[in-house]
């Protein structure tokens, strides 16, 4: 690790890396992945934390407590999204890219 990141920076890059590779074996412009990311992020499914993680129910019952804290302090909902995506160690937010990237793509 650079010593010229912070933890949570060099997570953040790290993460960045992974969702280039992601994109590129895709074969999808990063155009379509950013609106992709931006609808869900103004239009998740209610169920989307029993989508990713439902099979673990202590794990899924954790998260969503974890998002209904975030959401019920939030000054809007979208950065109640944010702030539960950030706050995910590094398989959690793989989960959730890889569930978001699973919608169907929208227009």
């Amino acid at each position: 690790m650079d010593s010229t990141y912070s933890p949570k920076e060099y997570s953040m890059i790290r993460e960045m890396s992974r969702l280039r590779k992601v994109c590129a074996e895709l074969r999808c412009d990063n155009e379509e992945i950013v609106a992709h990311v931006f609808w869900f992020l103004s239009n998740w499914p209610a169920d989307f934390i029993e989508k990713c993680w439902g099979n673990d129910p202590r794990l899924h019952e954790h998260l969503h407590d974890k998002f209904v804290g975030y959401y019920s302090k939030a000054p809007n909902p979208h950065s109640a999204v944010l702030q539960f995506y950030w706050e995910l160690d590094a398989k959690g937010k793989a989960v959730l890219i890889d569930y978001i990237l699973s919608l169907p793509k929208t227009k």
